[in-house]
């Protein structure tokens, strides 16, 4: 998570769930290290997260085949295509 305040911030609706504002209003500008994204890299979170991705991606191919499951009876002038 990141924590940060912005000044007069802009909403899309009265829920706040999408930040609106644009990114050049901020004030400030956060400058990681490139020694610290090294160590991201070198900690194996980055191979996690891109194997995660690969399985929910496959998963959710799984769930659209193209196979029919079940056909719809009793309705008068249906034909399937």
């Amino acid at each position: 998570f990141v924590n940060a305040l912005i000044d007069n911030p802009a909403f899309d609706s009265q829920t706040k769930e999408t930040l609106t504002t644009r990114q050049a209003s901020f004030g400030s500008k956060c400058d990681v290290p490139e020694s610290m994204l090294k160590d991201v890299e070198k900690s194996g979170i980055v191979d996690a997260l891109l194997s995660w991705a690969d399985f929910k991606q496959s998963k959710d191919l799984k769930k659209t085949d193209g196979t029919k499951t079940q056909r719809i009876r009793g309705i008068v002038k249906l034909e399937d295509a």
